[in-house]
């Protein structure tokens, strides 16, 4: 799922872009997601709350909060989201990148250049997707897998841990891990109730893992084997490199 938001004040055009987007997307074949905001402000508290689009079509010119200082504001809780600036005068594409676009879109769009610009987005996406994605309520949420720790199975919930914070949602670990079975961050089942991020182990021993919060974590009897070979095997390969 390819979460995308679209900001802008003009109803009309809002509703518009966000039906060729719709459109497009179904022709690529790509599962997306599109919310809608009629102001900047509202859009940057979202990011603040912690959800996490992959790409931003964004209003410069809006009553309340401009495009600009709404990117500013989301630049720092989410710094790789992909933003393509929407606006009628070309002239704000000079300072428009200092909050980093990855591309900038000139009012009456042309469809041809809208589905460049998009399609190029979502390659970037899926070329270089570091994140999971997880529904909680009618939310959904995108995270950098680089920053999470291990998943822990808690009853019917799995929690979700970082260096400095925790989130729940209502999930299997089982699911989880076979979703991030081809996953470019490589985690290691090490028991029932725990999914642990390889790059974030920082000691090994044949019961239990450091992590690099200092949690200790135990190791399952019946996984101890299969972890052992997995630890050798990275060991060695970075030997040989």
């Amino acid at each position: 799922m390819i979460l995308v938001a679209v900001c802008d004040d003009d109803n009309i055009f809002r509703k518009k872009m966000s039906e060729c987007l719709t459109a497009m997307a179904q022709v690529k074949g790509v599962d997306c997601d599109i919310e809608s905001f009629c102001d900047g402000q509202d859009l940057a508290e979202s990011v603040k709350n912690g959800v996490r689009f992959d790409i931003i079509f964004l209003d410069i010119e809006m009553k309340h909060t401009d495009g600009l200082k709404a990117a500013e504001e989301i630049r720092k809780f989410d710094k790789g989201v992909l933003i393509i600036y929407v606006s009628g005068y070309s002239q704000y594409a000079i300072e428009a990148y200092s909050v980093r676009p990855f591309q900038f879109l000139v009012k009456p769009f042309d469809l041809s250049l809208l589905e460049k610009y998009f399609d190029a987005a979502i390659d970037e996406v899926m070329a270089e997707d570091l994140n999971f994605r997880y529904v909680d309520g009618k939310r959904n949420y995108k995270i950098s897998l680089k920053e999470v720790l291990y998943f822990e199975s808690d009853l019917k919930n799995v929690k979700i841990i970082f260096a400095n914070e925790t989130r729940s949602y209502r999930e299997k670990l089982d699911n989880i891990e076979k979703s991030l079975d081809q996953a470019k961050v490589e985690f290691w089942r090490i028991h029932q109730s725990y999914l642990v991020n390889r790059r974030h182990i920082v000691h090994t021993r044949y019961y239990e893992v450091e992590m690099s919060n200092g949690i200790i974590l135990p190791i399952s009897e019946r996984r101890r084997g299969y972890i052992k070979k997995q630890y050798l095997a990275k060991l060695n390969k970075s030997t040989v490199e």
